[in-house]
């Protein structure tokens, strides 16, 4: 797998501050295509300029869900519309509380996880 696809599903309920850092310490893999989806399980309306500032990060797409699904229901919505937009799986999918931060590299090797072999669940 040379340029395996990741896609990133962070689920937002009222964590404005909390995404805004999540995003800020994303560095994408030098290789292949790289999405992330802020899922928004219905908060409270966003600070003005939380799309602005969001929008800042061309590999983000911000989904608002109108309900409050619960965390794996707000998963689910972020695969289906990473379905809809690409018609297929991702080779990689990462599903995480947006309260987190990233250690640079870290999409790089998970990039270079499982090549040659299809690994069931990778968690950090």
């Amino acid at each position: 797998m040379e340029q395996p696809e990741i896609l990133v599903i962070g689920v937002i309920y009222n964590t404005y501050p909390e995404t805004l850092r999540y995003l800020e310490s994303m560095v994408p893999p030098e290789r292949g295509k790289f999405t992330v989806i802020l899922v928004d399980n219905s908060s409270r309306p966003a600070p003005e300029n939380f799309s602005e500032k969001a929008g800042r990060y061309p590999f983000v797409r911000y989904l608002q869900t109108g309900e409050n699904a619960g965390y794996f229901g707000g998963a689910r919505k972020g695969l289906k519309h990473y379905l809809a937009e690409n018609g297929h799986y991702p080779d990689r999918i990462l599903v995480t509380n947006v309260d987190i931060c990233f250690t640079p590299g870290f999409f790089d090797r998970l990039a270079g996880m499982g090549q040659g072999e299809l690994p069931g669940v990778i968690a950090p």
